[in-house]
């Protein structure tokens, strides 16, 4: 296993385990704590959202362009976006708790059961000049409670990932030494979850 593998899972396995709250459909992300995690889509509601422009402007726990699909809580809940989720990081983003949870993530949330898609595509700019985060995942992430889990679980995004970096700074992963993670495609961990993307770029410049 790779070392930025390692940092990956270091940071996402832990990355949204207490502290603050979820906050969802968040436009700007000065609206909501530094202890807060944003998602720019919805919570268990399958009414899906039309599309997600978000700000990431202050500091914040942890991000998400998607919603959250909790199948734990809403057995074989379905959560989404219809068209594109645009996620900038602008002066002031910081995502760098030093409890480890500080991940971008390009898509949604799906748990224990939960579906989310997102059917359009995943555009992440990171141009503020002050701008600092440690992991960005261009795509969804899914996991499962354990090993021995029998849910399926899966965050997808059908369209393209496109990810800009042309300012800021990407540190290290909390706890994954000197490995940083840029990633186009999504996260999952355990049994039975599932992640994928229609196709991906990254560019980074300056």
């Amino acid at each position: 296993v790779s070392a930025a593998v390692i940092a990956l899972i270091l940071c996402c396995a832990v990355a949204f385990a207490g502290g603050g709250t979820y906050k969802y459909e968040v436009t700007e992300t000065s609206s909501v704590t530094s202890a807060d995690t944003a998602f720019g889509g919805k919570h268990n509601n399958e009414t899906y959202k039309d599309s997600v422009t978000m700000s990431v402007n202050s500091e914040v726990t942890g991000v998400f362009g998607g919603g959250y699909a909790n199948g734990n809580t809403s057995p074989d809940v379905k959560v989404g976006i219809n068209k594109d989720v645009n996620i900038t990081l602008t002066q002031g983003a910081s995502i760098l708790n030093s409890s480890s949870r500080q991940c971008v993530v390009g898509g949604g949330y799906a748990y224990e059961g939960g579906t989310h898609g997102v059917r359009g595509n995943v555009n992440i700019t990171m141009s503020g000049s002050n701008a600092a985060v440690r992991e960005i995942v261009g795509g969804g992430y899914a996991t499962n409670f354990g090993s021995g889990s029998t849910k399926v679980t899966s965050s997808d995004v059908k369209g393209a990932v496109k990810i800009d970096i042309s300012a800021g700074k990407v540190y290290p992963s909390y706890g994954g030494g000197n490995a940083v993670g840029i990633y186009g495609g999504g996260y999952t961990s355990m049994n039975r979850s599932h992640t994928a993307v229609g196709s991906t770029e990254i560019n980074i410049s300056g």
